[in-house]
């Protein structure tokens, strides 16, 4: 028998380590990022509310009534008209014998979403930014508005700050009310962007502060949301086309919204209460209806009032159809928050 010369052998001593040590680095990558996909999927948006506010969702048209709709990623938003929208609002107290408490904190965009929900309740449009036609209250912008049985508010407050400017002192107010809000929907960050252009600084310098400022006020969001729904609004999308004026050049793009959302997803732990509304910014993103480039156009904040009202509610009950959008008629159960 012939013995293999060792220089004749497929690989050396020092070749196959090498290839040990490489197949041992590809499996523990492979298990990390099969690990971490099952962890999103499982743990992030496993329920309804979760993929109602998380990423992944689109804008479809039903063909029917010729009218868009959003979908969410693995469930249905569900549509309601005036008379289930008021019904909603009565469900969400968490203090028997109190009227139901929503209160919105931020900029123009904010209370733009309080005028979508308060249309959605009532059918009055007072969304001058998305409708040159709304009905017009000078104090409208700073006024508890108390009606249908509800306690709905709206503070401008257009920047974060380091801990002793006006939000921090407002966070701190509401914690130590006797009455917390039932749901707190908060954002703010245009009007920084705004600032750092003005300021000529890089606006990753700027998020780099916006991020501080952000977790200086968590604290204080963790607090109240130990009662309350704390949802957190990104920026949501502009249209560099439409801006006039003094707008423009004013570092209104996209880009930088997304700088600024960024750093609020990475200052906010896994295990945080307050609850990040991705698909705000996707929704706007893809809707793009403003008409001055910067607010929120009238179908946007129709379609965030929807979704807030199924987060804070959860879909109607019984069999009675929504008297708007009828194509839910899809598998039971699969609404988001249902």
């Amino acid at each position: 028998m012939v013995e293999l010369d060792s220089k004749k052998r497929f690989f050396s001593t020092n070749q196959l380590a090498i290839i040990i040590i490489l197949l041992t680095v590809t499996t523990v990558i492979l298990v990390v990022l099969y690990m971490e996909r099952t962890r999103l999927s499982t743990s992030e948006f496993t329920d309804g509310c979760s993929r109602l506010f998380g990423p992944g969702g689109s804008l479809i048209w039903d063909t029917d009534e010729v009218v868009a709709i959003w979908k969410p990623k693995s469930c249905a938003l569900q549509y309601r008209s005036t008379s289930e929208a008021v019904s909603c609002l009565k469900n969400v107290t968490k203090v028997p014998g109190k009227p139901p408490y929503v209160h919105f904190i931020g900029d123009s965009r904010l209370q733009q979403l309080r005028d979508g929900l308060l249309f959605a309740l009532t059918g009055y449009d007072y969304d001058g930014f998305a409708n040159r036609k709304a009905i017009k209250d000078p104090t409208h912008s700073v006024k508890t508005l108390k009606m249908l049985g509800a306690d709905i508010r709206f503070s401008w407050q257009a920047y974060l700050d380091s801990g002793a400017g006006p939000l921090t002192k407002l966070l701190k107010e509401i914690s130590r009310s006797g009455r917390r809000p039932d749901v707190l929907v908060i954002g703010a960050g245009i009007w920084s962007v705004k600032d750092c252009q003005l300021k000529k600084r890089t606006q990753e310098e700027c998020a780099i502060a916006y991020q501080k400022q952000f977790k200086t006020i968590l604290p204080h969001l963790e607090e109240i949301a130990k009662d309350t729904d704390v949802i957190w609004m990104p920026q949501c999308a502009v249209n560099e086309k439409l801006l006039r004026g003094g707008d423009v050049g004013m570092g209104f793009t996209n880009r930088n919204m997304e700088i600024f959302n960024e750093m609020i997803k990475e200052a906010l732990p896994k295990e945080s209460s307050v609850t990040y509304w991705q698909s705000a910014w996707e929704s706007s993103l893809q809707m793009n209806d403003g008409i001055d480039g910067i607010h929120l156009g009238h179908q946007t904040t129709h379609h965030l009032a929807q979704m807030l009202m199924n987060w804070m509610c959860g879909s109607t009950k019984g069999n009675s159809p929504t008297s708007i959008h009828r194509w839910n008629a899809i598998d039971d159960g699969a609404y988001c928050c249902g």
